[in-house]
């Protein structure tokens, strides 16, 4: 069985919405790893590592994000992020939206 950059991608974001993110970062991990060139690999990476306090490294995977994408709005929004996190905010709230999601069956470790 072959799992692959999105699945590890899915785990990732589930991770991040359901606040395990660090339990989860593997799965971000593997997902750049797999297919560094695809920027939402590298988006959701840059949501894991800063809600675990690593700026540095969700600055690089959000500036990474923005070199991709060619939504302007979705590079803005991205751009904001990023101006946050260079001066120590962490942008991430309930605000944002980052709300938990109902788990599904294939993400159970991170769903218990």
């Amino acid at each position: 069985m072959e799992i692959t950059a999105w699945n590890w991608n899915r785990l990732c974001w589930y991770g991040n919405l359901n606040k395990q993110a660090d339990k989860v970062m593997f799965a971000c991990e593997k997902a750049v790893q797999l297919r560094p060139n695809y920027g939402w690999n590298h988006h959701n990476r840059g949501l894991a590592r800063a809600l675990t306090g690593d700026f540095p490294g969700a600055i690089s995977d959000f500036q990474a994000y923005v070199e991709w994408t060619t939504n302007d709005k979705e590079k803005a929004k991205r751009q904001g992020w990023i101006d946050s996190l260079k001066k120590g905010e962490n942008p991430f709230t309930e605000k944002l939206g980052l709300k938990p999601r109902p788990c599904r069956a294939t993400f159970y470790l991170i769903c218990k």
